[in-house]
This record gives structure tokens, C-alpha cells and sequence, in this order.
């Protein structure tokens, strides 16, 4: 058979392909190979036919289906959604993507369909309580996974819940932007199978699955404000970063060398990225202007603590592991920084004259109005 596999240079779409390959079909892919997902070029099998174009466009579409027997639609946007701003991209990519597929499939006269359904559509899925029975528990209390506790309660008595298995007759309870579009994708590729007399399966797989071809968000890679959730809840680092920022900005703006103008400024941008603990690491290169220009030595390492995480992303790690990596590199890091500007304040040190940089030089001279000409 000639197939089609949409999302295919994904985690779970490249598996397809390679199971499909291996059993002697005839495979094409159509993929889009957002950044977002695809930090570099997938590696894509020697005979595997390879289309790369989004299936929000119906050209593209009709012409991946050209000779095609079957699809098996990958092709989506994964995750939660890190808030509502989310929502249409979500819609977008995956309703509006897999009406214009179904769209295409019944213009081409492709009559089967495999669809990446997802287990999330049965929402929080079955309990029951030792006291009530089988009961729907509601959503969790922000102070419960504040401390830690992420089971759910019953919501009659508080008591905890024995989990259960779920079956496919237990009704959807989609509770977030993504689940709601996964399961009006089951919806369409319904109405589409009794339209044209086709056949749709949909094979609802674990909401997290990991190995080596996973591609992380790297808006996910590690908690933001990691650092300080270590010794707070979670829902408060953000004001608590902007307070360390203007508890900061105050002494280093008041003490501030004239000679150095630019001494201040760096030093913020290294606090700035040291409470945001940084996903890109990239970020952290910026802070060997803080050494190169300030005589901070002790700010590069941030940068070691930048690639550590990131080498996370390659490992095929859990979300909980790559958390405890994330907030022990940039842990060591603000350790080290936090040590050398005390050892600073104490004994009073600053950039020997004899080894200022050419740069530090030449911008002394630039101030004070000194050089030749």
C-alpha cells in the first residue's frame, strides 16, 4: 500500500513510518517541520517519499494525496497550551488542519483513515471513593499542588480516590484546549467516514510518551522561575522574580562606577537571566560581556549551566528529571555568583588597573576625553 503519513518527522509519526517501511508500504510524508518542534532537519529514510508543507493548505494536501491507498494523520499541535493565547493555533492546526485533510481525502477518494487520537479526551479518566462510589473528581485545588499533592480528591468528602480503568465507552471530559480539539477531530473524521462510506480509527495513545526522537517546547524545557520555586510556591515566583529585579536594580544603580558605565547595566542583565533561568542557551553567552567587560569572571557559569540543559533535550529524559537538572546547573551557578560578589563586597576588589581590557581602556579614554587627534 501507498501511504501517508502526515506529522511524520514527529516522535510518534517517525515511528509510524519506520514500522510501515519495515513492513514493505510504500510511505510518503507531509510535514511542516515548524522550529517550534524541529530545531534541525529530520533524518528521513532512503525511499521514503518526503513532502514537506502544512495541511492547513488544501494544494499541498491534494497533492500528498496523489496515488495514496490510506493516511495516518500525526500531524498535530501537542501539549497543553501554556494559556488561552494558545488556543487558536491549537484549533487551527488541528481541526481546521484535519477538516481540510478529510476535505482532501474525500476529493482524492481515500477511504481509510488512521487517526493520532489521544486518552486526554477522557479528562481526569475513573475513581472511585470508598465512601461515594464512582465519582468525577473536579479540578485540583492550586494549595494541594502547591504542596505537592496531585491526586485528586472526591469531591463529596475530600477523601482520596482509588484510581480505575477506563474504557472506550466512558464519556469525554476534555478539560483543556488541546483535549477539546483532539476530540473534535474524532468528531469530523466521524462525520467524514459516514459521508463518504470510508473507515476511521482512532487510536487514543498515553497523553506523554518520551524516548530519544522526542521533540521538547523548549517554552517547556525546565520550570520558568525554576530557582525560585525552590523555596516558594510556584504561583508566586513571578512576583517574586520583579521584586529580586528591583531589590537588585537599587544598589547596583546607586553604586555604580563612572568609570564603568556600563557595569550596571550588565550586571542586571545577569541577574534578569539568572531568575528567569533561561530555556535558550544562547541566552547565556550574553554574560561573557559581564567578564569580558567587567572583570566578572565568575558570571560564565551561567553559560556551562545553560548547556546542561540543553543537553537534557537530546537525552530522552523525563519532564520530572530534566526539572531536577534545570534547577541544580543554574542552582550551582547563582551559588557561584552569589559567593564571588560577596567575597567582592567584603574585601573591596575591583579590576586591577594593570589588567584592564583594551576594550575597558579605550572606553575610559572615550569618557575622560583623552587620545590623540
Amino acid at each position: 500500500m501507498r501511504i501517508l503519513v502526515t506529522g511524520g518527522a514527529g516522535f510518534i509519526g517517525s515511528h509510524v513510518v519506520s514500522a510501515l517501511t519495515e513492513a514493505g508500504h510504500e510511505v510518503r510524508v507531509l510535514d511542516a517541520l515548524l522550529p517550534a518542534v524541529h530545531r534541525a532537519a529530520p533524518e528521513v529514510p532512503e525511499h521514503v517519499d518526503f513532502h514537506r508543507g502544512d495541511v492547513r493548505d488544501r494544494d499541498t494536501v491534494a497533492a500528498a494525496l496523489r496515488g495514496v491507498d490510506a493516511v495516518s494523520h500525526q500531524a498535530a499541535m501537542v501539549g497543553l497550551g501554556l494559556d488561552l493565547d494558545d488556543a487558536p493555533r491549537y484549533v487551527g492546526c488541528n481541526d481546521l488542519g484535519t477538516a481540510v485533510l478529510l476535505a482532501e481525502m474525500a476529493r482524492a477518494g481515500v477511504r481509510r483513515l488512521v487517526l493520532a487520537g489521544s486518552m486526554v479526551v477522557y479528562g481526569e479518566g475513573r475513581y472511585a471513593c470508598g465512601s461515594h462510589g464512582r465519582v468525577v473528581p473536579g479540578p485540583r485545588p492550586a494549595a494541594d499542588l502547591e504542596a505537592g499533592r496531585f491526586e485528586p480528591r472526591c469531591p463529596r468528602c475530600g477523601a482520596e480516590l482509588t484510581p480505575g480503568q477506563v474504557s472506550e465507552e466512558a464519556a469525554p471530559d476534555p478539560r483543556n484546549v488541546y483535549a477539546a480539539t483532539k476530540l473534535a477531530q474524532e468528531h469530523l473524521a466521524s462525520a467524514w467516514a459516514r459521508t463518504v462510506d470510508g473507515t476511521a480509527t482512532s487510536l487514543r495513545s498515553p497523553g506523554r510518551c518520551s524516548g530519544r526522537r522526542v521533540r521538547r517546547d523548549p517554552r517547556r524545557a525546565g520550570a520558568r522561575f525554576a530557582l525560585l520555586g525552590l523555596v516558594m510556591p510556584r504561583a508566586a515566583t513571578p512576583y517574586a522574580a520583579v521584586a529580586v529585579l528591583l531589590a537588585a536594580a537599587v544598589p547596583v544603580t546607586r553604586r555604580s562606577d563612572p568609570d564603568r558605565p556600563w557595569s550596571a547595566a550588565l550586571t542586571m542583565t545577569g541577574v534578569l537571566l539568572l531568575v528567569l533561568t533561561p530555556n535558550y542557551p544562547w541566552y547565556a553567552l550574553l554574560l561573557v560581556a559581564l567578564a569580558a567587560l567587567d572583570g566578572r569572571v565568575e558570571w560564565l557559569a551561567v553559560a556551562p549551566a545553560g548547556y546542561a540543559v540543553y543537553l537534557t533535550w537530546t537525552l530522552g529524559l523525563s519532564e520530572a528529571q530534566v526539572r531536577v537538572v534545570h534547577e541544580s546547573a543554574y542552582g550551582a551557578a547563582l551559588l557561584v555568583v552569589v559567593v564571588a560578589a560577596v567575597f567582592r563586597q567584603l574585601h573591596g576588589c575591583r579590576i586591577p588597573r594593570g589588567r584592564e581590557s583594551g576594550m575597558v581602556r579605550a572606553a575610559r579614554g572615550i569618557r575622560t576625553g583623552s587620545g590623540s587627534g
